[in-house]
């Protein structure tokens, strides 16, 4: 699978995005897929993600890890609204 596969699956919301959870248990809505970032950095800006009711605002940059076979998404430059 290749990194901008996914984003595109990000970008048009191609996924199940009700009952998403965390690798911790933790309840996640992805309330803004933000605007992809055609330039070097994060993959996406200006994301909205609440997780267990913390509403993060901030930047998305997706990493695959081919050994483990994972997805990670990581969540960059946060700001926190509570």
């Amino acid at each position: 699978m290749k990194e901008d596969f996914l984003q595109y699956i990000w970008e048009n919301s191609l996924f199940k995005s009700d009952n998403l959870i965390s690798s911790e248990g933790e309840s996640i809505i992805i309330h803004d897929i933000g605007v992809r970032n055609k330039n070097s950095g994060p993959d996406f800006l200006n994301v909205e993600i609440i997780i267990n009711e913390i509403k993060w605002f901030g930047n998305v940059k997706f990493i695959l890890n081919l050994l483990y076979g994972m997805l990670i998404l990581t969540l960059m430059t946060l700001l926190i609204i509570m």
